[in-house]
């Protein structure tokens, strides 16, 4: 799986499992969201999920985040509560 990103997803009902796979290195992460409107690639009002390896556990982590503003951070993201700020 070297340099690949892979989403896969299935639905159920009125529900959608998605599921990411991708190589991680410590420090850092892999992104998807979907767009916050319905007829555009829209960044905010996004609902997106960022997965990242804990540095000290080396322990997969996922959180969910809605985007709600561009916010310029040096970082490559900055989460703010359950706000995800990305740099412009």
């Amino acid at each position: 799986m070297d340099n690949t990103y892979q989403v896969h997803w299935t639905v159920m009902g009125d529900m959608i499992d998605v599921e990411l796979r991708g190589r991680v290195e410590p420090g850092s992460y892999l992104a998807f969201g979907l767009s916050g409107s319905d007829s555009a690639s829209a960044m905010v009002g996004a609902d997106v999920a960022v997965g990242w390896i804990d540095k000290d556990t080396g322990e997969g982590m996922v959180e969910d985040y809605y985007l709600t503003a561009y916010e310029q951070v040096s970082t490559s993201f900055c989460i703010i509560g359950h706000s995800l700020y990305v740099p412009l």
